[in-house]
């Protein structure tokens, strides 16, 4: 899977998904391409009518591989059911970005994410990582935390300004310094990871 790139105002993400086809015993590429032009998202554009359409139906995307792209928000605003920031549901465990859309999620889907992605820290993107983790951080007791991943600049940003027991408790340590509900991971441009219950492959993209 290729996920996450962001350029100035442009967000790009892509999901590159691979198979194996046992006669042939080659290799499918599924490629999905989502490119968001954030000032469109903040103005009443036809990029973001169509993405609301998108919302409005609930479509749930499937790709090549069996992954299933869930799209849970892709507006830069809230305001009615058709506005929901953004946020996409890989399989049942990984989340790109944690907008408002998250809320949609019923508790016991929010339980089973293990990853987070986020592109950058703007609000509409990170909202959802405290509130999830408050929401979840009982009927996780017992399991690895949820490991968000972003650049050191954007964790550097959730450390300072939103886990800082001011705005919100630092998820990092509770319940406990050596149990806690989140953990925060550096990525870095050109790196590739495989992570996930199935083991997505994601490249960060520059």
């Amino acid at each position: 899977m290729r996920a996450l790139h962001v350029v100035g105002e442009d967000l790009e993400l892509r999901i590159r998904v691979d198979r194996r086809i046992v006669r042939q015993q080659q290799r499918a590429v599924g490629l999905l391409g989502v490119r968001l032009l954030r000032e469109g998202l903040h103005q009443n554009s036809p990029v973001e009518n169509a993405t609301r359409f998108v919302i409005e139906n609930a479509v749930e995307i499937l790709v090549a591989g069996a992954m299933r792209l869930r799209v849970l928000g892709c507006s830069g605003s809230i305001g009615g059911q058709q506005n929901r920031t953004t946020s996409f549901l890989v399989d049942q465990d990984i989340l790109i970005d944690a907008g408002t859309g998250v809320g949609d999620l019923s508790l016991a889907e929010l339980t089973l994410i293990d990853h987070i992605f986020v592109t950058h820290s703007h609000l509409d993107h990170v909202l959802g990582v405290p509130l999830l983790a408050d929401s979840v951080m009982r009927r996780r007791a017992g399991q690895p935390p949820i490991q968000v991943h972003a650049l050191p600049a954007t964790l550097a940003v959730l450390r300072e300004h939103v886990f800082n027991n001011l705005l919100w408790p630092d998820f990092t340590r509770l319940p406990h310094p050596r149990h806690p509900v989140l953990s925060l991971h550096e990525i870095s441009t050109g790196q590739h990871l495989r992570l996930g219950r199935r083991e997505r492959h994601i490249e960060v993209l520059p």
